[in-house]
């Protein structure tokens, strides 16, 4: 399995934060999964994707840091909007 390129096929997410700018655009995307973290980043209007191994603590952290509940607490949709 690569890390940054060339997964055979991309592997389905459990759970998607996407950054929105003020034009409405997603520049920034997170994935997250058991075992794996991907992401897809806009720079000068080229989509780069990355993906990489995790541990289960890594995952946690981070949707502790991005304020994400658990999925039974939230409609599949739900949209969390951080306060600046």
């Amino acid at each position: 399995m690569a890390l940054t390129t060339g997964w055979f096929t991309y592997p389905t997410p459990k759970d998607s934060v996407v950054f929105r700018d003020t034009d409405g655009e997603a520049p920034l995307v997170f994935w997250f999964g058991p075992g794996w973290m991907g992401s897809a980043v806009t720079i000068d209007h080229e989509r780069k994707r990355y993906f990489r191994k995790v541990t289960e603590t890594e995952v946690s952290n981070l949707r502790s840091a991005l304020r994400i509940t658990s999925r039974s607490n939230r409609p599949p949709s739900a949209a969390v909007e951080l306060r600046r």
